[in-house]
């Protein structure tokens, strides 16, 4: 799945930049780019464990 998700962010984020260079840039190529690109970004964030969540799990008692 990281495979997969790391070239919508590139894609994603180099479309939503390239969008903005134009002169008159569609708003809905515009949003639908940065809609797959936080998308995907929430995706792979999830997939990370935080470092505190085994202390998390100690400190309950």
């Amino acid at each position: 799945m990281k495979k997969l998700l790391i070239p919508f962010i590139v894609l994603a984020g180099f479309l939503a930049v390239y969008e903005q260079t134009k002169v008159q840039p569609n708003l809905y190529v515009s949003c639908a780019s940065f809609v797959v690109l936080m998308f995907s970004i929430m995706q792979l964030s999830s997939k990370v464990k935080s470092k505190n969540d085994q202390n998390e799990e100690e400190n309950v008692d």
